[in-house]
């Protein structure tokens, strides 16, 4: 009885294993797609975008968001790692022009 269980473990381990690869296959395609726009950051507690700059990635534990000429308040910095947890959204281009034309009734 203790090898049908062990087996039926196995199973369950190893599908949810496929399923934790294809889960970060898409991750990694999606970032992939993202790298290179321009972003607008907003930080959790801020109404609007505090910051802006060109989206390059994330670290590998995706704690970090990784960003190119990262303007801000406080000035522009030529690269920057921003906290996923303190992010409340990032907004790209084309996202922008297409809430902008949806908001426009075209």
């Amino acid at each position: 009885m203790a090898r049908a269980h062990d087996e039926v473990v196995a199973e369950d381990s190893t599908e949810a294993q496929r399923i934790r690869v294809a889960l970060r296959l898409r991750a990694i395609a999606s970032y992939s797609d993202l790298v290179g726009r321009a972003c607008e950051i907003t930080l959790l507690g801020d109404a609007s975008p505090c910051a802006s700059g060109v989206f390059r990635g994330v670290d590998s534990g995706e704690e970090c968001y990784l960003v190119e000429s990262l303007e801000s308040a406080l000035g522009t910095t030529k690269r920057a790692r921003v906290r996923v947890r303190e992010v409340s959204s990032l907004r790209f281009e084309a996202a922008v022009k297409m809430a902008t034309r949806e908001a426009a009734g075209g």
